[in-house]
């Protein structure tokens, strides 16, 4: 499949998917899906308080688990005072598809310039600013902390092809806000969803993930009041 980012979510109205599958709809969950994490944080922060035991882990999440509460508290009063639900009900008729996974080995530019996307497992129809988000947490992830300027140049290449409004990109910053690389990581140690990893490898990633998560508030806030 030859396409763009920008270009595959405008033609993603003209796919048809097959009788037998059943298509993946994250469109319209993400306050829902945000006050759950939010409940998750605050209940392993309680269960890690009163353990009696704690491991290096532990520590690291309570000493900046409070921080994050309060990211996903700004986050979800922003996303509550926002456009999103007019855009989801705009996104159903669109029926806007995202890759979820615009990551390096998944991207292919070939010899007359077109971008190849490959690996379709996660496509799910929703708000099209769900892709940018992964994108810049993944690119200020690897940077280590967040960056205005990458950030700006990020969403003006985006603005060239499909232009959002202030208030989507209002959005977006809601989006951002919410610590989802913070989520992703205490989950996969305290789901044991990563077995294989050693405890230092959680640890080392914990502690990478809370550097570039704490760097992003201020971008963001700086971001919002150039729009």
């Amino acid at each position: 499949m030859t396409s763009n980012c920008y270009q595959f979510h405008k033609a993603s109205s003209g796919i048809k998917i097959p009788k037998h599958m059943k298509p993946s709809i994250l469109l319209g969950g993400w306050l829902p899906e945000n006050l759950r994490r939010y409940k998750e944080l605050e209940d392993w922060k309680h269960e890690r308080l009163n353990a009696e035991q704690k491991n290096e882990f532990d520590k690291q999440f309570l000493l900046h688990v409070d921080a994050f509460l309060s990211q996903c508290k700004k986050s979800i009063t922003l996303l509550q005072e926002s456009c999103y639900e007019q855009w989801v009900e705009q996104t159903k008729k669109t029926k806007t598809i995202c890759h979820q996974d615009f990551a390096a080995g998944n991207l292919l530019i070939d010899k007359k310039g077109n971008l190849q996307v490959f690996d379709m497992d996660s496509l799910t129809i929703d708000l099209p600013i769900r892709d940018m988000r992964k994108i810049l947490n993944k690119v200020m992830k690897k940077r280590k902390k967040w960056s205005l300027d990458v950030m700006n140049n990020m969403v003006e290449a985006y603005q060239s092809i499909n232009p959002l409004t202030n208030e989507q990109l209002i959005v977006l910053t809601a989006d951002v806000l919410f610590p989802h690389l913070f989520y992703g990581q205490v989950s996969k140690y305290y789901e044991k969803r990563e077995k294989e990893w050693t405890e230092e490898k959680h640890i080392s990633r914990l502690k990478d993930t809370i550097f570039t998560e704490l760097s992003k508030e201020s971008t963001i806030k700086a971001y919002r009041y150039r729009l």
